[in-house]
């Protein structure tokens, strides 16, 4: 929100030029949970005190004065789906493999990214694995390579500096106007460029697996908030 005018878009750095007029602070409150968690809630604790996160589920509408009104939107019962979290997760990567072109995937040793290997394989399209070779992903390499081995896919495993991993972090910071939780972007990013070179437009990953099987140490601290324990 501007003055009288109110500016939508999927980039913090956008906004924040706009408002470049005015002293858009950051929210201590926003930045102190993200000091302490490695995270802070988006939707309730903006980053910055002017630009507003819109609510997931919700519809918003303006009307001819500039007035803002949301309503929720739920899926009706028969959206709903009564099938087994194997053929859920089947049917979501397959409705997402590209017909038109190349595609790659990252490939570490957790049982996510093998899971998409293999829901993958089984389509019969070619494509490229990625891993990352540092100090840290060691014990990961012997079960990288027995899915490698046993699917019979092209991999490659992928070294990186530290000093291409510290530019690599200016870069993806500036450009999203946010901090980073992880390191996972910043190895992501070399995993994707690789993937380019080697023609690949679509890339999968595991994103999205912890978070349906409550594996991120961060959401522990939402999840109790969200049943109302002290804190």
């Amino acid at each position: 929100f501007n003055d009288k005018n109110i500016y939508l878009s999927s980039s913090l750095p956008a906004l924040n030029a706009i408002l470049q007029n005015k002293k858009n602070s950051i929210n201590k409150n926003s930045l102190s949970t993200f000091i302490s968690y490695g995270y802070w809630d988006p939707i309730e604790l903006g980053l910055f005190e002017n630009i507003d996160c819109a609510i997931p589920g919700y519809v918003y509408t303006l009307n001819k004065n500039k007035k803002f009104s949301k309503s929720k939107y739920l899926f009706s019962a028969e959206n709903l789906s009564y099938k087994s979290i194997r053929d859920c997760l089947d049917e979501v990567i397959y409705n997402q493999i590209p017909e038109e072109v190349d595609f790659s995937i990252a490939l570490s040793g957790g049982l996510d990214s093998n899971i998409l290997a293999y829901a993958l394989s089984k389509t019969n399209r070619d494509f490229k694995a990625f891993s990352l070779k540092i100090p840290t992903a060691k014990n990961e390499y012997k079960y990288i390579n027995q899915t490698i081995n046993d699917l019979n896919i092209y991999h490659e495993y992928i070294s990186i500096e530290t000093n291409q991993v510290i530019d690599e972090s200016k870069n993806i910071i500036k450009k999203l106007g946010l901090p980073l939780r992880s390191s996972q972007p910043i190895y992501q990013s070399f995993l994707r460029k690789r993937a380019s070179e080697l023609g690949s437009r679509v890339f999968f990953t595991g994103d999205g697996a912890d978070e349906i099987f409550g594996g991120y140490l961060q959401g522990f601290f939402y999840f109790l908030r969200d049943k109302n324990f002290d804190l």
